[in-house]
C-alpha cells in the first residue's frame, strides 16, 4: 500500500494543487527511505542526514516539507492511518453487517501493519507513544482510523448486533489490544517459539468479535466468566 501525504487538498487553487503534486512525490520518496532506517536503527538513532542521503534529497528540501524528524514520523503515521481508513472503505463488501465491517477492519489492519513495520517503531518507544497520543486527537488523518472503527461499533449497537457498549471506550480497548498483538507479531521471539501467525490473528479477531456480541441472556450480565 503506497504511503500518501496527510495534506488536505480541499479548497486549494489549481496552482496550489499543481505545486502540491511534486511535494507529495517528494514526501513519498522520503517516507520510503525513512521507514527501513527507523525500523533498523530506531527513530532516535536515525539522523535527518541519513534519511536525506537514502532519499537522495537535500536537507533544504527536507525542511521545506517537514519541521523536524518528529514531524516526519507524524506525517508518515498520518499517511498510513489514512491509507488504512481508505483501504477499509474501498474494499468493504456491499451490504456488510456491522459485525462484517469490524471483521473487515481487523483483517485490513493486520495486513497493513505487517506490510509496514513502521508501526512497531512507535509502539516500542514509550516516549514517542505518549507524544503521538497527545497529537492524535488534533490530527484528522491519525484519528480517522479510530473514528472509523467507532462508527462500526456504534452501528452494531444501534442495529442490535452488539451488546449495549460504549463505542468510544470499546474502540480504544480494541485498538490497544491490536497494538499489543502487533508488537508480538513483529517480535523475532514469536518465530523462535513457532508461533502460528495466522492462528494468532484468527484468535484475536474471534476474541474481539465475541466480546462485542450480545449476552446470551440477561442473567449472564455481571457474571464472572
Amino acid at each position: 500500500m503506497a504511503l500518501r501525504t496527510p495534506q488536505n487538498e480541499a479548497g486549494r487553487s489549481s496552482g496550489d494543487q499543481a505545486k502540491a503534486d511534486p511535494e507529495r512525490s517528494k514526501r513519498r520518496q522520503i517516507f520510503t527511505a525513512a521507514e527501513p532506517l527507523f525500523v533498523r536503527f530506531g527513530f532516535k538513532k536515525t539522523t535527518i542526514e541519513e534519511v536525506c542521503r537514502a532519499a537522495k534529497m537535500s536537507k533544504r528540501t527536507f525542511y521545506e516539507l517537514f519541521n523536524d524528524k518528529l514531524d516526519l514520523l507524524v506525517q508518515m503515521h498520518s499517511a498510513l492511518a489514512q491509507d488504512l481508513t481508505d483501504e477499509v472503505l474501498a474494499t468493504l463488501p456491499e451490504g456488510a453487517s456491522a459485525t462484517g465491517k469490524v471483521r473487515h477492519y481487523l483483517s485490513t489492519y493486520f495486513n497493513v501493519v505487517q506490510a509496514h513495520p513502521l508501526f512497531q517503531v512507535l509502539l516500542e518507544d514509550a516516549e514517542l507513544m505518549r507524544t503521538m497520543t497527545h497529537i492524535a486527537p488534533t490530527n484528522t488523518e491519525l484519528y480517522s482510523v479510530i473514528n472509523l472503527l467507532s462508527s462500526f461499533l456504534q452501528e452494531g449497537v444501534e442495529r442490535g448486533e452488539f451488546r449495549q457498549l460504549d463505542p468510544e471506550m470499546a474502540t480504544w480497548i480494541i485498538q490497544t489490544l491490536l497494538d499489543t498483538v502487533h508488537i508480538f507479531l513483529m517480535n523475532p521471539d514469536a518465530v523462535a517459539i513457532q508461533m502460528d501467525v495466522d492462528t494468532l490473528i484468527h484468535e484475536t479477531t474471534e476474541f474481539i468479535i465475541h466480546g462485542l456480541l450480545p449476552y446470551p441472556n440477561e442473567s449472564s450480565r455481571g457474571m464472572n466468566i
